[in-house]
């Protein structure tokens, strides 16, 4: 081989080499920096991680507070007529026959009523028999006139404002016939309570009746999580 070319190459590999280490040398560096890369994306989704079950917790918390809150509410089951809502049997329906109270019970059906409460007949059933004699009752007057007299007592709603602005919850626990729809179409019952124990229908129709202690075994069962409290003034205490 020529001298020339001896220098030629010489000089190739010493201008090769010095590239060649400076790329292995960096080399270490690029790594670190993709390391460092990797572990700010690995903590960065550490911390996001860590932040939703900080969340999770929270929320977990909250509704274990929740849950002890409710074991200790208050639950009210209310009877409704001439309770919370006037009735207009005892006057109104006695004026609306031309009769005293007294004669309406005598002439009345022995069970029509109780049959109507208890959801066993419909409303015609009842205007059929509602007297004991047969005689013929106009029952569009008599729901009209009933409804006219549906209306909550002196002093119910704003009782029942600051008992729902406690949190207190409320039902309704009625021997009381379909008609409990119309009591609510005028009176709105349902802004404080649920209709949940109507003698006509639900967990409250029972062959026994519900008084009898069929129902109220059902309904403390429904109630059984909660303290209950009948008496208004437990609940405002």
């Amino acid at each position: 081989m020529r001298a020339s070319s001896v220098r030629r190459a010489a000089a190739t590999r010493a201008a090769i080499i010095p590239a060649l280490a400076r790329r292995m040398t960096a080399a270490p560096h690029h790594v670190a920096m993709a390391e460092a890369a990797g572990a700010g994306r690995r903590g960065a989704s550490s911390l996001t991680a860590a932040a939703a079950d900080a969340r999770s917790a929270s929320a977990s918390a909250s509704a274990q507070q929740q849950q002890r809150q409710n074991k200790n509410q208050p639950i009210l089951l209310l009877d409704v007529m001439d309770t919370l809502v006037s009735d207009p049997f005892y006057e109104a329906m006695p004026r609306h026959f031309n009769m005293p109270f007294r004669d309406l019970l005598a002439q009345k059906h022995p069970t029509a009523w109780l049959e109507f409460e208890r959801g066993e007949i419909a409303e015609d059933a009842l205007l059929r028999k509602f007297f004991a004699d047969g005689r013929v009752v106009d029952g569009a007057a008599l729901v009209a006139m009933m409804r006219q007299h549906y209306r909550l007592l002196d002093g119910i709603e704003p009782l029942l404002d600051r008992l729902k602005a406690r949190n207190v919850e409320m039902h309704a626990c009625s021997n009381y016939p379909v008609w409990w729809r119309n009591v609510e179409g005028e009176t709105g019952l349902s802004r404080w309570l649920e209709w949940t124990f109507v003698s006509c229908e639900g967990p409250m129709r029972v062959e026994s009746g519900f008084f009898s202690g069929g129902g109220i075994r059902r309904a403390a069962r429904f109630c059984s999580r909660f303290s209950l409290f009948l008496p208004f003034s437990s609940a405002l205490a």
